[in-house]
């Protein structure tokens, strides 16, 4: 992931995040995250300062302080009820910030772990309620495209009614996620990590190669987990959405530590993104479904006349139909995407690829995936 200047710049030198030199010019912090060409002079480190080692606690640290930057540029977009890049990278932070948090180096302060994870949960809820409102409309938007006038106008009807339901979301965000409320979440991350700077100086690190095996084999683990109830046939929407958001967390433990694993992880962090981005398109079409479905049962419960004003019923079980069909068609295709995941093979390679993972970083030119 590619970060503008300003950001990496603004990490001040006595946050004790260490940073390595690379061959052309590039600098990467202890994250995992390539940074642009930028002296590393001007971060307040000259090249005889940085060094290829770091602890557990140096890369959560790190990691933290560059996504609260991000989360620091992307927050105040929120508001904008047009634009929903925002969400989505701030959606982004959040969850890069919660696997940071986990990273097994910090059981020393696991209760402000909690606390800062529960804040970054609720607002990571209430960010994607209104993301599901985008997919719902832009689903119903590119099928308003193909129909003609007359069918056209009831499901106009559909649509603005979700347009004033995503606008509600918003106005709610904006009461409860006030900008004091914002930069509070944002003061606390930073004090979170300058406290680890602090302690890092205090304690002998401990090499974050001598953990990362073990931290992402356990994230593997986790989704390998639901392998009984996909061969089984017993999985749900509910189970795919939770081996979604497993693999997620098991590709961005992956891309943590890709400067101690070499270009060789990049091949398991594609096979992740593969799986993570199939079931995403499952839990797109599964809750774009759910929420049509709710709207018909509720109109039809209603039992309310028109009074002239055009139907949405008839189209909106149509658009209903067409989402039914692509969950078919997907759930069809999850064992082939399954199998490549969960093959003896990619276990016996990610297994060889953590047994000869270094003890601390190489200084060597690393491609970052974003």
């Amino acid at each position: 992931m590619r970060l503008p200047k300003q950001v990496w710049s603004s990490i001040p030198s006595e946050s004790g995040i260490p940073i390595v030199r690379i061959k052309n010019g590039s600098i990467l912090c202890a994250t995992g995250m390539m940074m642009e060409p930028y002296p590393v002079e001007e971060n307040g480190r000259s090249s005889d300062d940085a060094f290829p080692g770091a602890s557990m606690n140096a890369i959560a640290a790190a990691g933290v302080r560059i996504q609260a930057e991000i989360l620091r540029t992307t927050l105040p977009g929120l508001m904008d009820v047009t634009d929903s890049e925002y969400i989505h990278d701030s959606r982004i932070a959040i969850r890069r910030i919660r696997v940071y948090l986990k990273l097994r180096g910090l059981d020393s302060s696991a209760k402000r772990i909690r606390k800062l994870d529960s804040r970054l949960r609720k607002l990571g809820r209430r960010l994607g309620a209104i993301r599901d409102y985008d997919v719902l409309l832009h689903d119903a938007r590119n099928h308003l495209k193909k129909l003609v006038k007359t069918r056209a106008d009831g499901f106009s009807v559909f649509i603005a009614a979700f347009e004033t339901r995503r606008s509600g979301a918003i106005a709610k965000l904006r009461q409860r996620c006030t900008p004091q409320y914002m930069d509070d979440l944002l003061a606390s991350l930073v004090r979170f990590t300058d406290s680890f700077g602090r302690e890092m100086r205090e304690v002998p690190p401990r090499p974050a190669g001598l953990d990362a095996p073990s931290v992402v084999s356990d994230a593997y683990a986790k989704v390998l987990a639901f392998e009984p109830l996909v061969r089984g046939g017993e999985a749900d929407h509910a189970v795919y959405h939770a081996i979604r958001r497993s693999a997620k967390r098991f590709r961005y433990t992956l891309e943590i530590f890709e400067p101690l694993l070499g270009p060789e992880s990049q091949s398991f962090i594609d096979t992740a993104r593969v799986l993570q981005d199939f079931l995403g398109s499952l839990n797109d079409a599964a809750t774009v479904s759910r929420v049509a479905a709710l709207y018909v049962s509720d109109r039809i419960g209603d039992g309310v006349p028109n009074h002239g004003a055009p139907d949405p019923f008839p189209e909106v079980a149509r658009f209903l139909g067409t989402r039914q069909e692509r969950i078919h068609r997907l759930l069809s295709n999850i064992p082939q995407k399954w199998a490549k995941f969960s093959s003896p093979l990619f276990r016996k390679r990610l297994f060889m690829l953590l047994g000869k993972c270094p003890i601390s970083f190489s200084p060597v030119n690393v491609k970052i995936s974003e």
